[in-house]
């Protein structure tokens, strides 16, 4: 399950992720991009270029890939070291997460489904009250405001005041 609508929290086999799980700064920026992004998938070299603009390629890329296997080593502690992840995909010029695939729970998700199931729907009023339950924070609250998530904040936020409001 990952909540990412307030404080971003990860459980994982029923047990919330402490935050001293998260080694490097940049392994929780890693996951929270691709957690903004559409389909969850986004290229190596704009999430260089988005994160560390200011390393040098070679610093980068070996960040991104301690990063990406940081993340994995979160979402699953079980897995044999080099062994396939059921949760993140890479190859040679994307990262995704791979939630649809593996019936995970989040609330971004669930929040924007409402939202859309609410349109010409008869009980759109009731929808949207379980829309406005589900909204309990902005993305990532009380982590630093990366350019990279903004939009994808505002995004939600626009969603959130339209339930309000109707």
């Amino acid at each position: 399950q990952i909540k990412a609508l307030g404080p971003l929290r990860i459980w994982v086999n029923g047990t919330i992720v402490d935050d001293s799980a998260w080694h490097r700064h940049s392994t929780k920026q890693v996951l929270q991009l691709l957690l903004a992004k559409k389909n969850y998938r986004v290229s190596k070299s704009e999430t260089i270029d988005l994160l560390w603009p200011e390393l040098n390629a070679d610093s980068a890329i070996n960040k991104l890939y301690i990063s990406v296997n940081g993340i994995r080593n979160i979402l699953e502690p079980e897995r044999v070291v080099r062994g396939k992840s059921r949760y993140l995909a890479t190859n040679a010029g994307h990262i995704e997460l791979l939630l649809k695939d593996n019936d995970v729970e989040f609330d971004v998700a669930y929040f924007e489904n409402l939202i859309v199931q609410s349109e010409n729907h008869t009980n759109k009023f009731e929808i949207l009250e379980r829309a406005i339950e589900a909204y309990t924070g902005e993305l990532f609250s009380g982590s630093a405001s990366e350019a990279c998530w903004l939009q994808k904040r505002k995004e939600l936020q626009q969603k959130y005041s339209f339930a309000v409001i109707e």
